[in-house]
């Protein structure tokens, strides 16, 4: 699960409360979300960006005010760890401490581990020598651990019970395609009866969609079948038909080798993704809005489009 960073931060970044609730939620009782938050991942990465240890690019770094009557704010450090790091416990203590000496503020680290190694729970950090004693510990959540909990996953409220869920049938599938089709296609129906509010089913479409990416023509398999269950109003959360039309629009430009100057490039790119919308069937509201062409434009190629077919 390491190359799937982008998508944890996005969906945390829009649901934090809800992370903090599900996940950490000792630390949500004590933070007060009524006053509001900041992400500061930019100073965060200016923080981190000279360190040698392990990765240099941390995840989250977020302001919250305390439930303490007073003017406290405190720094959380969230990390989202995808594969086995020897020194992920160290690392931790190293951002813990820059962030410490760059705000003179008391801050906290957190972890959530997506891999699915058992035995990797890097949850202290510690150093003895002559009397000198340092020992840290950070709160960590290990995914796999929710393998018993799956119909607690589906009956939960709370988002992250199902982004949770979607982690858990993605390292079930493996790398079988036909398994993550199954899976993605089971995740989508069920997403659909939740009940969320439109932004939350936006939300962890966008993860799924991210996490379990299928070849092209499983991609628009699973499209045809979830528009053709649950209607067009539905293809509105899924990005993963924008992706197909974007690289067969990009394989088309390539073998046709029309590359003009950067600006007449962008056009033909658009209308080549254009093209392929409209091939599946796609609104032409949706693929003007998508690919930047005029509805006009769009109008012309779908009537090209549609003599060609005859």
């Amino acid at each position: 699960m390491g190359n799937f960073d982008s998508a944890w931060k996005d969906i945390i970044e829009h649901l934090l409360e809800d992370f903090f609730c599900f996940y950490f939620p000792k630390i949500y009782q004590e933070i007060d979300f009524n006053r509001g938050y900041v992400f500061l991942d930019k100073e965060l990465n200016k923080i981190v960006k000279t360190n040698k240890v392990g990765k240099r690019v941390a995840d989250k770094l977020v302001r919250v005010f305390l439930k303490n009557g007073n003017e406290k704010w405190i720094l959380i450090h969230i990390e989202i760890q995808g594969t086995v790091e020897t020194d992920f416990a160290k690392r931790l203590f190293v951002y813990h401490y820059r962030i410490f000496d760059k705000y003179e503020r008391e801050n906290i680290s957190i972890a959530v581990l997506t891999d699915s190694n058992k035995n990797f729970r890097p949850e202290i950090y510690t150093f003895e020598l002559g009397g000198f004693e340092l020992r840290i510990k950070f709160p960590i959540i290990k995914i796999i651990d929710y393998i018993n909990k799956i119909e607690e996953l589906e009956n939960s409220e709370n988002p992250f019970a199902f982004v949770t869920l979607g982690v858990l049938k993605k390292i079930e599938a493996e790398k079988d395609k036909k398994k993550q089709f199954d899976v993605k296609y089971y995740l989508f129906s069920k997403l659909f009866k939740k009940g969320y509010s439109k932004k939350i089913v936006s939300q962890i479409f966008d993860f799924i969609d991210w996490i379990i990416q299928l070849p092209i023509d499983l991609e628009r398999k699973i499209n045809n079948a979830i528009n053709h269950k649950y209607g067009e109003e539905s293809m509105a959360y899924i990005n993963s038909w924008k992706r197909i039309a974007m690289k067969e629009g990009r394989k088309e430009g390539r073998k046709e080798g029309r590359q003009e100057g950067r600006q007449e490039g962008r056009k033909e790119e658009q209308i080549k993704i254009a093209l392929n919308m409209v091939k599946n069937n796609e609104p032409i509201e949706k693929v003007a809005l998508y690919t930047g062409l005029s509805i006009k434009d769009v109008q012309e190629l779908k009537l090209k489009e549609g003599k060609k077919s005859n």
